[in-house]
């Protein structure tokens, strides 16, 4: 065994699916990044002070990030930029902190189980809609009619009827 860690009491870690010297580790309350970490004398950058502990790189999608925090209304953070900004998805975990969650396995992919008192699961980690906290600065559309292609999609030129409801968006190709 070779030792990688900081000389912290390490809480929890995790390598990049696609670069196993790209590694996170939480020790004494932060959240410390390698992208050298499997050398001889690996460095390590602060991401943050987060309280952090177990940590999840999407396999598929390694930008995608979960780490699990020991403060308490806080719970689980997400990352949608490979750890540089990170954001909480407490939402609907109630105000106790998370205690450990595990990802979904190949016919789950982009869902997650976190559990405190009782046990949780989230849907499509890849979709930024799922953790939107506050409303968009600008009107969303109700609801979308897309008609069919004519004549057909395989002539040089092809229409494709479409109507927006519920709002003035503008839109262009």
């Amino acid at each position: 065994w070779k030792n990688i860690a900081l000389g912290y009491a390490v809480d929890g870690f995790a390598v990049h699916p696609e670069d196993e010297n790209i590694i996170f580790i939480n020790a004494s309350g932060k959240l410390y990044k390698s992208v050298n970490g499997l050398s001889a004398n690996p460095t390590w950058q602060q991401q943050g002070s987060y309280s952090g502990r177990q940590i999840y790189i999407d396999p598929y999608k390694p930008q995608y990030m979960l780490m699990m925090t020991g403060q308490k209304g806080v719970g689980m953070l997400y990352s949608q930029d490979g750890g540089e900004t990170w954001e909480s998805i407490q939402q609907n975990l109630g105000t106790s902190f998370v205690w450990g969650f595990v990802p979904g396995g190949p016919a789950a992919k982009g869902r997650v189980y976190a559990f405190d008192a009782t046990a949780y699961y989230i849907d499509d980690i890849y979709n930024e809609a799922v953790f939107v906290k506050s409303k968009p600065d600008h009107a969303l559309p109700q609801s979308v009619d897309l008609g069919e292609a004519y004549p057909n999609p395989f002539n040089d030129s092809t229409q494709i009827p479409f109507t927006v409801y519920g709002t003035d968006t503008k839109i262009s190709l």
